[in-house]
């Protein structure tokens, strides 16, 4: 992310705040959840279909990774503007029933991540 974002190619992210079902509501790592939001196939997948706001979300989101394909500048998810992630704007989406933008979204990321970044590099 950070090389793209020093490139001329729009970069765009996002993190999926959405509660799953699955083991009782424990977090756990939910892996491509949005999946089924992106292709609008929620109804497929039992822990999806049962939250509230699902079908509404996925229509959001689908047509805004439509329109983010088909090469569209301006995109925006529930009313809001979804802005390119930049080495001098580090932000992205916070998807959820109530998407909004968190400019801390990347850093949180780096902090989780690093150390499993620094036990792949050893």
């Amino acid at each position: 992310i950070d090389d793209r974002a020093r490139g001329r190619a729009t970069t765009r992210l996002y993190r999926l705040d959405w509660g799953s079902t699955v083991y009782d509501g424990v977090p756990r790592a939910c892996h491509c959840l949005e999946i089924g939001l992106a292709f609008r196939n929620y109804d497929k997948d039992p822990q999806l279909v049962q939250q509230p706001h699902a079908a509404e979300l996925s229509e959001l989101f689908s047509a805004t990774l439509v329109d983010f394909a088909n090469g569209h500048t301006e995109l925006t998810v529930g009313g809001v503007a979804w802005k390119p992630f930049t080495a001098d704007e580090p932000q992205g989406l916070a998807l959820s029933a109530e998407p909004g933008m968190d400019p801390a979204i990347h850093a949180e990321a780096v902090a989780m991540w690093e150390p499993y970044t620094e036990l792949v590099r050893r």
